[in-house]
């Protein structure tokens, strides 16, 4: 259960139930770890260190899980119903975004900026690296 601000007037309430129905780890390999790698440089070989994004490990395995859930929004005053739509989650709108380009990526992260959560991902038609903040 969560409760949250939503405007001034306003509550949101959002109860539900979460179910693992896979192993997350398998399909990024590490949930959310990349591996390090070797860059060529003019002044020789560089290595970069292995890396974890706990943004990213927590959308992909979203995928891993499904979750059901409900949310209404509330007086602040009454506890009373308002009408209206309460809205989607985060990763809710990630995959609607997804669900929507031409090729899926199957090169992609997310992470935080400045209180932004920002997906990257390799656009192959254009071979772009597209950034789409959230």
């Amino acid at each position: 259960m969560a409760i949250e601000d939503y405007d001034n007037q306003t509550f949101k309430l959002t109860i539900g139930g979460h179910k693992e129905i896979g192993d997350a780890s398998f399909a990024s390999g590490a949930g959310g770890f990349a591996p390090g790698s070797t860059i060529s440089t003019p002044q020789g070989v560089v290595a970069s260190p292995v890396t974890y994004n706990p943004v990213y490990g927590a959308y992909d395995s979203y995928s891993w899980s499904r979750s059901t859930y409900f949310s209404s929004l509330l007086n602040k005053n009454d506890l009373e119903n308002v009408e209206g739509l309460a809205g989607s989650g985060l990763f809710d709108k990630i995959k609607q975004f997804e669900s929507k380009l031409y090729i899926a990526p199957k090169s992609l992260t997310i992470f935080k900026h400045k209180g932004k959560f920002i997906y990257c991902y390799h656009d192959k038609r254009k071979n772009q690296l597209k950034f789409v903040k959230f």
